[in-house]
């Protein structure tokens, strides 16, 4: 069969070409969806032309989420064909865009769940059953003197010159610190969740003072006796399976969706969702960015760092359908380094094998036949050479580099060549040894070879260097700079993407795996015109719904 060039569209046979998308756009404004009925087999089963009305029931499923309503159908009396307009107008339509993200969301796998908290372990709010007081469990040795000891049932009336409340009740303990315990009582408080409402919250908790005892700010990570959650507790998560925590968690999951859409309504190439500084924000999102991330580098915990967000819109945090267009710092790379994105994917391989499998539809699989039996007694810890191991790592080494500055883990932020420098070793993971005496950090165990992970092979070479760099030639260890945007950055990769975009979709709109044939020669035609519309997906979308594949499977 000789390879298509172009993809068939419908017929453009209406009996009044643009009035039914014209009628059909006045009713997509309140749409009121027929019932749904059972499909019998000869309703199913694929034909050489489906009927308008049944392309019209497998449009709108596809491009809009629902069956049409009986106006909707009832428009179709008086044409022969869907003309090219009526199905712009579904392109172009808010239910269509909703099924972009939804779309995009799936392929990202976009969700939270596997993140057990979103805040700092000193900022976790957790609410007292009985007398109903909010307190913060992890601060409570620092507020208190023991991590048992909870504030009393009684308001708070009295705090010292520096704003710290005055204790109403101490008492001596050899477990406590400095061998004395102090309790202090509640506050009433608006909190940013709930502005209209006030709850009780311990003293010390609700404390809004800007410096600690120490002379150190109460940023959001900064445990001292003087720093608690800020004004309106804004620096603190109440918890999960709380109305605010599910916002957020929402908020930062859909970001990359949002951004995969924002791209997608301009009708800009998709290779931009890939590269971009910009992202999407509400009010959730903004007030996770403002007030609960910014920690120090070298700070532990499951914390958010530095997200290199840039300037961020004045939003209340009950804005969460008003999304706006930010730009983030020259380190971002589009949906590759939003937070939905890195955390979904905590590791660099691990965000490194959902590019490939997502965008590539190149999985990182083990042969059919099984990994060979490991022969060696004391296998390298070099991937990219190691028996059964190196098929993937050769490639998979050097494109999880390409997030080599974020953070992994439970942590999100981007590690600043100020403050890390990738290519060569770190003296304090370089001299550590906790072993030996001197113990090395959870910052360089994290993030560097130290003699507590490495490998003696590994710390004859890579002592104190980043994980990112290890094992890779400096010409490949240049992607760590060049960041995720360098995945997409070649002709050859822009290719892979683009035909893996236009299977992805092709075998989305059929509802099955697209055949050898189909794979050979129609994949490679929708390639060429997904590039010949500088990579525009509604264009794509357009083609594949336009086609005959699509005409007659349904």
């Amino acid at each position: 069969m000789t390879t298509t060039t172009t993809t068939p569209r419908l017929a453009l046979r209406a009996a009044a070409p643009g009035l039914l998308a014209g009628a059909l756009l006045a009713l997509l404004a309140a749409p009121t969806p027929l019932a749904a009925q059972d499909a019998s087999p000869t309703e199913c089963a694929p034909t050489e032309e489906v009927d308008r009305y049944r392309l019209l029931r497998s449009l709108s499923l596809d491009l809009l989420g629902r069956i049409p309503t009986v106006a909707e159908y009832q428009l179709l009396d008086t044409v022969e064909e869907i003309d090219e307009p009526t199905l712009r107008a579904l392109l172009a339509s808010e239910e269509h865009f909703a099924q972009v993200r939804q779309y995009h969301r799936a392929l990202l796998w976009g969700s939270l769940d596997g993140v057990n908290s979103l805040a700092a372990g000193q900022r976790r709010l957790r609410l007292r059953r009985g007398p109903n007081i909010w307190r913060n469990p992890n601060a409570r040795a620092t507020y208190r003197g023991r991590n048992d000891v909870d504030c009393l049932d009684q308001p708070q009336t009295e705090w010292d010159e520096r704003g710290v409340p005055v204790p109403i009740r101490t008492f001596a303990g050899m477990n406590c610190r400095g061998g004395s315990c102090r309790q202090e009582g509640y506050v009433m408080v608006a909190p940013y969740w709930a502005p209209d409402t006030r709850i009780k919250v311990c003293a010390y908790d609700a404390q809004a003072n800007a410096m600690g005892t120490d002379g150190q700010p109460c940023d959001v990570y900064n445990p001292n006796l003087a720093c608690g959650c800020g004004p309106n507790l804004r620096q603190c998560s109440p918890g999960p399976n709380t109305a605010a925590d599910r916002a957020m968690r929402e908020a930062l999951t859909e970001e990359p969706a949002r951004l995969f859409e924002h791209i997608v309504r301009q009708g800009r190439s998709y290779f931009d969702a890939f590269t971009t500084n910009e992202t999407l924000v509400n009010g959730a999102s903004v007030h996770y960015y403002r007030h609960m991330s910014g920690v120090d580098v070298l700070s532990r915990g499951a914390v958010t760092y530095d997200p290199a967000m840039g300037e961020l819109p004045d939003l209340d945090f009950r804005d969460q359908e008003d999304w706006r267009v930010v730009e983030r710092e020259e380190a971002h790379a589009g949906v590759l380094t939003t937070y939905g994105f890195l955390m979904r994917f905590g590791s660099n391989r691990g965000r490194a094998n959902r590019f490939y499998t997502a965008f590539r539809c190149e999985p990182f699989m083990p042969p059919a036949e099984g990994l060979p039996e490991e022969v060696e007694e004391d296998p390298s810890p070099n991937l990219r050479e190691r028996t059964g191991c190196a098929g993937c790592h050769q490639t998979l080494e050097v494109a999880a580099a390409a997030w080599g500055r974020w953070r992994a883990s439970t942590t999100f932020g981007l590690l600043r060549p100020v403050e890390v420098d990738m290519m060569g070793a770190r003296a304090e993971c370089a001299a550590c040894d906790t072993a030996g005496g001197t113990r090395c950090s959870a910052f360089c165990n994290s993030y560097f070879i130290t003699a507590d992970n490495g490998h003696p092979e590994e710390l004859a070479t890579w002592r104190g260097f980043p994980q990112a760099r290890a094992w890779l030639e400096e010409s490949e260890a240049t992607i760590i700079e060049a960041g995720p945007e360098a995945l997409v950055d070649e002709p050859m990769e822009r290719q892979k993407v683009a035909s893996c975009t236009v299977r992805n979709l092709a075998e989305h709109y059929l509802g099955r795996e697209l055949s050898e044939t189909e794979l050979l020669e129609w994949v490679p035609a929708l390639r060429r015109e997904f590039e010949a519309s500088d990579y525009d997906f509604t264009e794509l979308t357009y083609a594949i719904v336009s086609s005959e594949p699509y005409r007659t499977v349904r």
